[in-house]
């Protein structure tokens, strides 16, 4: 009889151990899966800013100033001869 109370002290006390430490280990795994998701949107956020400073170098080149200027601004250089076509008519 008394080694039925000795393992149902320690039955009683790993059941208080588990019942506290659940929320612990709730929360650890809670936290492991943000910071994965944080991880990942990090990486996605590098990857963004690599391609915006490809950008950023090819929009300071002389090629790319000379097209903006001349297809969305409708500029041209001195002395150049801008030519006009309408498109073709398409029959129906």
């Amino acid at each position: 009889m008394r080694k039925l109370h000795k393992k149902a002290k320690y039955i009683i006390i790993f059941m208080i151990v588990f019942a506290l430490s659940g929320k612990t280990l709730y929360n650890i795994i809670k936290n492991e899966y943000q910071l994965y998701k944080l991880k990942k949107h990090k990486s996605m956020l590098l990857e963004e800013s690599k391609k915006l400073d490809e950008m950023i170098k090819y929009s300071n080149t002389k090629e790319f100033i000379e097209y903006t200027a001349r297809i969305k601004l409708g500029l041209k250089k001195e002395d150049e001869i801008e030519y006009r076509f309408t498109p073709p008519q398409q029959d129906d």
